[in-house]
């Protein structure tokens, strides 16, 4: 590795072209003071002042917000540390992250499994789920404005899978000039190569742009040397990779209208991956082998509206979303690298989901009392020979309305509900409360305590996966079960900030949350055949502090999470109903001079175990290991900021696996091993604004 580093840096100014952010982002009404710092341990402006969208009623300064939100804006995002969202999350101290080197990342939120929690894009959902996970390593960080992560339920708002919490993603939509380039270089030596351009043109109240992306991972094992460029691989056992080789492309056309009275947005983006898992050379002769091959594909269209009459506003979404996955496996001879499809149908899959949705908003205002009506219509379909008949679809109508009531002027009382109708399942009605208390110190006018409560039912809708797989062949027997109820969950939440403002700013929170679900979906065995019940319960909870300090040159960010989760067995047996673990992370920004800065993320993931039963009707305990990420970045603006190059080194403790040790009363205890990074890299990234 640390050959790699040399050749790294002697090559490091010869691989590049890089850009830098845009400043100005002018699509909100409200002018923002661009400070340092925040009220979490994600962001270095003085995100007090900034304007929050996801799960209000209008634009409201995140302060204002009745929901405990957290904010990760540009500066964090443009650090040159992370080049998708997954990177991003990972140092997040709620989410807990854990790798398929095929299917991609899976998370969990305060405890809860990642298919309970909404991931958006400008309040689009994004579809896919594969094991009910999203990929969101297919989510580039490019062009984004903020991202904006809602602590507990909003299924209020958003309907099934916001029960856990929300992360939406919010892109840059105007800009400050009439013509805008940025072309993005970005090299690691693990072997990816990045490259993006994005072209804006902004004329009086017209926007239009375009945004071209191209990734290419090498992919890699723990022997493989260093390349600077990508290599040919040989036909023997290296040609194996512990982490697939995978190729993205995705590009995005966009047009906005921005008058007085109206906001108009039209978009169309389209996403490919391809995945590649090479098979080790088969005995006896070691001249053939089997190759899988993951091609994923994304269309989206979509526009959203804003109207505004004097105190009212009216706001329609409407998107559809197209996701296409195909798996083949193919037998390669290696010596002459001809390959043909395998005939067994059970080796090949292709996976086609549809979504098309339409959501109306309306917002006005009397004296007090804000509140909002909204109506939300979605159609899911599914195709594919795993889905039993071919075909199947679920259409939800859904209205809901929030009220906010405001008491003079420090308290803020928020009920809202939702009706769902569902053409496949039986869905609950969704009602939710939550408050907001304010107090300013007389004594400290530039001190603030703030009080945030809530309780908000949740719930999941069985997937059409759930409902209607049909997998059946001589090594599978798995069946939907379309019988299946929504899960179900009740959320408690409470948290308390004091924020201090000064020559400095201090802020500091503390949270306490619940979860409670029912109905939990899981896949069980009755007579060798396999199919989804509602037969588990499931509870997390937990406790968050997070500490913020920072001036005009440095911010200084900690929290620290303790969150136990549920065991679900039998009441008479001896085990912990609550398993709990400790994570905690640092951030640090350095503001060397003002066009030099220095930023680095540390997290350390503590040991988490869990109870289950052995087929002796034993309990098993599986613990994994603790372990530690620390990345490091550092940035330099040239040429009147129009070049920016950030050049750091990630996962420099160097974590490749952790392991998984099972302690079995009966048999011999077994380990097993995690897969969490490849290792220590140094990257080199680069913005050039033409």
């Amino acid at each position: 590795m640390k050959k790699r580093g040399v050749i790294y840096f002697v090559v490091l100014f010869s691989s590049f072209l890089y850009s830098q952010e845009n400043k100005k982002q002018t699509q909100l009404n409200t002018e923002r003071d661009v400070n340092f710092i925040t009220d979490t341990n994600w962001t270095w402006r003085d995100v007090l002042d900034e304007v929050i969208i996801t799960g209000q009623l209008k634009e409201v300064r995140v302060e204002n917000a009745v929901h405990d939100i957290k904010i990760i804006t540009s500066d964090v995002i443009e650090s040159g540390l992370f080049s998708d969202l997954s990177q991003l999350l990972i140092f997040d101290n709620n989410i807990k992250m854990s790798n398929d080197n095929i299917l991609g990342p899976a998370l969990s939120f305060q405890g809860i499994s990642g298919q309970n929690v909404k991931i958006l894009i400008d309040g689009i959902p994004v579809i896919g789920r594969l094991n009910g996970n999203i990929d969101i390593s297919q989510i580039n960080l490019n062009n984004i404005e903020r991202i904006e992560i809602v602590e507990g339920p909003l299924s209020v708002d958003l309907g099934s899978d916001a029960l856990a919490g929300t992360i939406n993603i919010i892109t840059k939509k105007m800009f400050e000039d009439s013509w805008t380039s940025i072309i993005n270089n970005y090299y690691e030596t693990v072997g990816k190569y990045n490259n993006d351009i994005f072209l804006n043109y902004q004329r009086n109240n017209h926007m239009f742009s375009n945004q071209f992306r191209r990734d290419f991972f090498s992919g890699w094992s723990e022997e493989d040397n260093f390349h600077f460029l990508p290599t040919s691989h040989l036909a023997d056992e290296k040609r194996f990779k512990k982490w697939k080789p995978k190729e993205k492309l995705y590009n995005k056309l966009q047009y906005g209208l921005k008058k007085e009275r109206i906001h108009i947005r039209n978009y169309v983006e389209y996403f490919y991956e391809k995945i590649t898992n090479r098979g080790l050379p088969r005995e006896p002769y070691f001249n053939n082998a089997f190759d899988d091959y993951y091609h994923t594909n994304r269309l989206n269209f979509g526009s959203d509206i804003e109207f505004f009459i004097d105190e009212y506003k009216i706001k329609s979404l409407f998107a559809y979303n197209r996701y296409k996955r195909i798996k083949n496996t193919f037998y390669k001879d290696l010596t002459n690298l001809q390959q043909v499809l395998v005939e067994d149908n059970s080796l090949q899959d292709t996976m086609r989901f549809n979504m098309l949705m339409f959501k109306f908003l309306s917002y006005s205002q009397y004296n007090n009392i804000d509140y909002q009506i909204g109506v939300d219509i979605t159609n899911q379909d599914s195709q594919g020979d795993r889905i039993e008949r071919g075909y199947q679809y679920q259409t939800d109508y859904a209205i809901f309305s929030n009220l906010e009531i405001n008491i003079f002027d420090r308290f803020m009382l928020r009920p809202g509900f939702r009706m769902i109708y569902n053409n496949k399942y039986t869905a609950p009605i969704i009602p939710s409360l939550n408050f907001l208390y304010r107090y300013d110190d007389k004594l400290q006018k530039d001190a603030t305590i703030t009080l945030r409560g809530s309780y908000a039912k949740g719930f999941r809708a069985p997937s059409l996966k759930e409902l209607f797989l049909y997998f059946v062949d001589i090594n599978h027997n798995i069946i939907g079960n379309p019988d299946l109820l929504a899960e179900k969950g009740d959320n408690f939440r409470l948290s308390t900030s004091y924020t201090l403002k000064k020559e400095y700013e201090y802020n500091s929170k503390l949270s306490l949350f619940y979860n409670d679900i029912q109905n939990k979906i899981s896949l069980n065995s009755i007579n060798d055949e396999y199919s989804y019940f509602n037969i588990d319960r499931y509870k997390t909870l937990g406790l968050t502090l997070d500490l913020a300090v920072s001036n005009n040159n440095y911010s200084f960010n900690t929290s620290a999470s303790y969150i136990g989760r549920y065991n679900d067995l039998p009441s008479d047996l001896d085990y912990p109903k609550f398993n709990y673990s400790l994570d905690y992370n640092i951030s640090f920004l350095l503001n060397i001079t003002p066009k030099t800065k220095l930023v680095s993320f540390y997290k350390y993931n503590g040991s988490t175990s869990a109870f289950s039963m052995n087929e002796d009707n034993q309990i098993v305990e599986s613990m994994n290991d603790a372990y530690s990420l620390l990345d490091l970045s550092f940035s330099k603006k040239f040429v009147s900021n129009k070049l920016i190059i950030n050049i750091g080194a990630k996962n420099i403790f160097n974590i490749t696996d952790i392991n998984i040790l099972q302690n079995d009363l009966v048999h011999t205890n077994s380990s097993n091993t995690m897969s969490i990074g490849y290792g220590r890299t140094f990257f080199t990234n680069i913005k050039l604004i033409l």
